[in-house]
């Protein structure tokens, strides 16, 4: 996940998840599939016993900053270019695709009081930028390619950077916009305000502060109650954090998040009773820093608070090796049969590709813009038929441009460019989309 204290520094250890193999990922991700009932014991797809994680993802150097040459147009993924602007789509502008292109979709507006949720697996994730003056506009190009799940996160502190003073207007604005393109949202209650939390005073940094528990429980829960009361209608899928099993951006313990969630699950559930509360998305090891591999065992084992208790959804985000996204899912589903839950949904908030050649790991898959679209197809592909019920790319568009975005790794995982340009992967967004697959 994305926070923009952080920013490049966060991204830039993260570069080593970027060894997804496409084909092993299609072998790899069999043993995970949910099949009923199984012919033999050599093919019951269900938890391995005893399955652990694979080692945690350990930071690289980053890359050297490049431009990277313009690519041949691909032959098997169709363009998509606004017709106003030749070069750059300035941030202001309204995009419209080529035709036969992605069709210009017919926004559906959603009456008041609606709770209408999508049914479509597939969505798209900001990188923290939701606020930004891109993003309203970005939104377009997410309706048009038929994409009906955003995440974006509700960040505690600049809705509230001081007590009893709540600004909803840029949230607002954005959530309007995206209702009224029938785009369903994923809203995540993040992170501590710097006016409330309890990092020791030697954490001077707000972006660091932010990433410890709160230090008044009951503010929390305060400020929960306002955001969904105030979204009701619009919002009906809740996170409860981002990747707790990492010290950066966790810094209490287990038993802290575990009475964290059920506080912000009691919440939601008391004002909005059929929402869906969905865990915080695990590392599970995808992540560098400093991993508590015991962290979903200890929440869902609380005595206090017993996680299983208070999410509908778990989650986790799919970075590493093909073998390593295996285990990681094999380990999760483990976990939740150990008590009881083995029919719960799973979800991926944050998986991505980046569009540079420089930047692509995967072998056969780096002759930029073009890879990049064929494996964001090939890898939901794989994954839906692992039972993974929901999928979220990271990120909708590109914070910088070139040469700029070199020296992140996630710089150039937008399906739109940092001038709301579409990439390839946006086409193929849209055609795997479409197909219903």
């Amino acid at each position: 996940m994305w926070n923009p204290g952080r920013g490049m520094t966060r991204k830039a250890t993260r570069l080593g998840r970027r060894r997804l193999g496409l084909a092993a990922l299609a072998f790899a991700l069999t043993a995970c599939v949910r099949r009923s009932p199984p012919t033999s014991p050599t093919t019951a797809l269900r938890p391995t016993p005893g399955a652990t994680l694979p080692p945690e993802a350990t930071p690289t150097p980053a890359q050297v900053k490049q431009t990277i040459p313009t690519p041949a147009a691909p032959t098997n993924v169709p363009t998509v270019a606004p017709t106003t602007a030749p070069t750059v789509v300035p941030v202001t502008a309204t995009p419209g695709p080529r035709p036969g292109a992605i069709a210009t979709a017919t926004p559906i507006a959603v009456p008041t009081g609606s709770t209408i949720e999508s049914t479509s697996p597939y969505g798209v994730s900001f990188g923290a930028t939701e606020l930004d003056e891109r993003s309203i506009p970005a939104l377009d190009w997410a309706g048009r390619a038929g994409i009906r799940w955003l995440r974006i996160v509700f960040f505690w502190n600049r809705i509230a950077p001081a007590p009893g003073k709540l600004d909803w207007s840029g949230y607002d604005a954005l959530i309007a916009k995206a209702r009224s393109l029938n785009i369903s949202i994923s809203g995540q209650l993040s992170f501590a305000a710097d006016w409330n939390t309890s990092a020791p005073i030697t954490v001077f940094r707000p972006a660091q502060r932010e990433h410890y528990p709160p230090a008044d429980y009951g503010a929390w829960q305060t400020f929960c109650k306002a955001a969904v009361q105030r979204y009701k209608n619009q919002i009906q899928c809740w996170e409860v954090w981002n990747e707790p099993d990492l010290q950066g951006f966790w810094g209490g313990t287990a038993a802290q998040y575990a009475r964290l969630l059920a506080v912000t699950y009691t919440v939601v559930k008391g004002i909005s009773p059929t929402a869906t509360v969905a865990m915080g998305g695990l590392s599970l090891g995808g992540s560098p820093g400093s991993l508590d591999r015991n962290f979903f065992a200890e929440i869902l084992d609380d005595k206090q608070y017993p996680a299983r208790k208070y999410f509908d959804v778990a989650n986790f985000h799919a970075y590493g090796t093909a073998e390593e996204i295996r285990q990681r899912l094999d380990y999760m589903r483990t976990q939740l049969a150990r008590v009881g839950a083995s029919n719960v949904p799973i979800w991926i908030t944050e998986i991505g590709y980046p569009s540079d050649a420089q930047q692509q790991k995967t072998p056969g898959l780096q002759d930029g813009p073009p890879s990049q679209a064929k494996w964001l197809v090939e890898a939901f592909t794989q994954l839906r038929q692992a039972g993974i019920e929901r999928l979220f790319w990271f990120q909708l568009y590109d914070g910088n441009p070139l040469p700029a975005a070199l020296a992140d790794p996630f710089g150039t995982d937008g399906l739109l460019d940092s001038s709301l340009q579409p990439k390839p992967a946006l086409q193929a967004y849209h055609d795997l989309i479409a197909s219903g697959r």
